[in-house]
């Protein structure tokens, strides 16, 4: 497989697992400890704006806008590829190199997009992806797999502080 393709195929396995998108039909049953009475839903509701929201940034390839979603003091990531990182730094270095060669999303979808509050300040979201998406140099690839992320409340701002991912065997 040429580099340039491989480079894609782990820009779009790390990028897009991180995400969801308006609309998605999910469901929702908070688990362990719960969220407060009544503040289930609103951590649900408000998880998945933060989520959507991150989302339109990826999709837009603003990488600033996309890296802001992300909590630089209390970061983790178990990537793809079977390596972790346990600061921002390096996860956002990797993310901008892979995301140089991309073009754009051909399309981008979302099944099975869980929210589990697990108190008012944190929540687990965890979805499958499907995308497509076309290369500076024109090459089109395709990539599916899912991830998980948690969110934490803790600045007062819903922020990553923990993702992970896979990709669907091809």
């Amino acid at each position: 497989m040429p580099v340039q393709l491989t480079r894609a195929l782990t820009a779009l396995a790390t990028t897009l697992v991180l995400l969801s998108s308006a609309g998605c039909a999910a469901t929702s049953a908070p688990w362990g400890r719960q969220a407060a009475a009544g503040g289930s839903r609103s951590v649900e509701a408000e998880v998945r704006q933060r989520f959507e929201a991150l989302a339109a940034a990826a999709q837009s390839l603003d990488v600033p806008a996309y890296l802001a979603f992300f909590d630089a003091s209390a970061f983790s990531a178990l990537n793809g590829d079977g390596t972790v990182t346990h600061a921002l730094p390096p996860f956002a270095e990797m993310y901008r190199a892979s995301i140089e060669s991309v073009e754009g999303y051909v399309s981008l979808e979302f099944d099975r997009v869980h929210v589990s509050p697990i108190s008012n300040d944190v929540a687990i979201l965890v979805n499958e992806y499907t995308a497509v998406v076309r290369l500076k140099t024109g090459d089109v690839v395709e990539g599916a797999g899912a991830g998980s992320q948690v969110w934490s409340k803790a600045s007062g701002e819903w922020l990553l502080v923990s993702v992970s991912s896979s990709s669907a065997g091809q």
